[in-house]
């Protein structure tokens, strides 16, 4: 005899023991298939552990006689439950909502205040935001005073002794006045080699830049001075400026003196040099004065 007639013929036994009249065979047909999925599938449940006659008893009874088994709270046994966790009858017990449906309401919740959060603002107004501070953070104006650094003030002062960026070769460390000047004069020297491109690129310098006072040939006698609009500049071959070295040369139009502004900010260290090399190889020597000493 095959397996399903043999548990066929136990269901209608436990039936009759059970004092249950016989079922039509499509009952007795889904009982056996329970006796089966709870014979190979064992569910979860307080008569696994351990699996007593007694509690397996009163389970197959109970299920034979279609009654709900009793709580736990009587200590007697549920009933098992199949794989979409409802009991082994296929009806799923009132009264206890589901787990997940509550999460994914109180999901929906927050996000809905939260995306409803950011409505509000009209005009100029902003908006009502979550978490403001991780977006934008509370930001001082250049020159609005800062109670958070010690000075008061948010844009603060480079530390002396600054360089910016690219601006090395333009460090000068000589003061304004003859002390300076003299001492630049001594420790300075042209570094670019004297060369014929050399001296035509400072004479064009000095044509855009110097000759507009100084003349075409250092003399003094340039087009403002002709119109009367700044007071003569010595030659450089008086007896003043034909002395002086190169260094000092280049300290006064990096420096400026008396009525002569700084050139600094218009030519570049290597270029200014140049403008030296023009002026004391062919200014200067133009027409040294007698008794004066050439660089």
């Amino acid at each position: 005899m095959r397996l399903p007639a043999l548990q066929a013929n136990a269901a209608s036994a436990l039936y009759a023991r059970a004092g249950v009249p016989s079922r039509p065979r499509g009952a007795i047909a889904r009982a056996v298939a329970e006796v089966r999925a709870a014979t190979f599938k064992p569910a979860r449940n307080p008569c696994a552990r351990p699996t007593t006659p007694a509690c397996s008893a009163e389970t197959e009874l109970t299920r034979a006689a279609q009654v709900p088994p009793r709580t736990a709270r009587t200590g007697a046994c549920l009933a098992p439950r199949g794989r979409e966790g409802t009991p082994a009858g296929g009806q799923r017990r009132a009264g206890r909502p589901r787990v997940n449906t509550l999460a994914a309401a109180v999901a929906t919740a927050l996000l809905s205040a939260v995306l409803g959060g950011g409505c509000g603002a009209s005009g100029n107004e902003r908006a009502r935001e979550y978490m403001p501070d991780m977006a934008r953070g509370p930001a001082y104006k250049a020159f609005a005073p800062n109670p958070a650094l010690r000075t008061g003030l948010t844009l603060q002062a480079p530390v002396p002794g600054t360089i910016a960026r690219g601006q090395r070769d333009r460090q000068f460390h000589y003061g304004k006045g003859e002390e300076e000047a003299a001492r630049a004069g001594r420790e300075l020297t042209n570094p670019l080699p004297i060369s014929a491109a050399t001296i035509e690129d400072g004479r064009g310098l000095y044509q855009t830049y110097c000759l507009v006072c100084h003349g075409a040939n250092g003399k003094g006698d340039g087009p403002l001075v002709l119109a009367g609009k700044i007071p003569t500049p010595p030659a450089y071959t008086s007896e003043r400026v034909a002395p002086f070295p190169p260094g000092r040369i280049f300290h006064v139009v990096t420096k400026g003196t008396q009525k002569m502004p700084s050139y600094a900010a218009q030519l570049t260290p290597g270029e200014r040099w140049k403008v030296v090399a023009y002026v004391s190889r062919t200014l200067q020597n133009a027409q040294t004065p007698k008794g004066a000493a050439t660089p």
